[in-house]
């Protein structure tokens, strides 16, 4: 009878781990940045996987989140996240604009832009500002010919190598930035 309770606690104990590991997995990806766009429903193999990788995270050390969430990222965005500068082609406020970007250690954004229509990259206008780890892109701009700041811009710089945001000048007009990393 002792030697059936055992195994009964036991086979509890695995359970419950099992249970533990597949909601912890279900937290991190409910509150996680890194949300997929798209949902499935799980079928019987997404499920076995999810048991699979639930057993494994019970077992495992404390540092196992933390290496789960690096293999969790795909290349592209360490790609992305770990250039040194950007070049960058696209529009702001439907007009084409070329962006060259310098992204420093500690966080800090600073380059410059030009229209295409209007010249070249003497003309380009001067951008300084900062980016966060999850790719929150902060940027003000400045006229050298005026001599103030004249719009700042807000936005993301998206996996697929995208920056989306809005840039909105000295007058407060607020325009759609859509840019692509080239």
């Amino acid at each position: 009878m002792n030697n059936k309770n055992n195994i009964l606690f036991i086979g509890l104990g695995v359970v419950i781990a099992l249970l533990l590991g597949l909601v912890g997995i279900m937290a991190y990806k409910i509150f996680s940045d890194d949300k997929p766009t798209v949902t499935t429903t799980p079928t019987t193999e997404t499920t076995a996987a999810a048991v699979t990788t639930a057993r494994d995270t019970a077992t495992t050390t404390a540092s196992a989140p933390a290496q789960q969430q690096e293999a969790s990222r795909p290349t592209e965005i360490e790609d992305i996240y770990d250039r040194s500068s950007y070049h960058l082609t696209g529009t702001i406020a439907g007009q084409g604009v070329v962006v060259d970007l310098n992204y420093y250690d500690d966080n800090s954004l600073s380059g410059s832009y030009y229209y295409t229509k209007f010249g070249h990259y003497n003309d380009a206008l001067q951008l300084n500002g900062s980016m966060s780890s999850n790719g929150k892109v902060y940027l003000t701009e400045y006229n050298s010919e005026k001599g103030y700041d004249s719009g700042y811009l807000e936005g993301r710089l998206n996996r697929d190598g995208t920056l989306t945001g809005h840039f909105t000048n000295s007058r407060g007009n607020t325009y759609r930035v859509s840019l692509k990393v080239k």
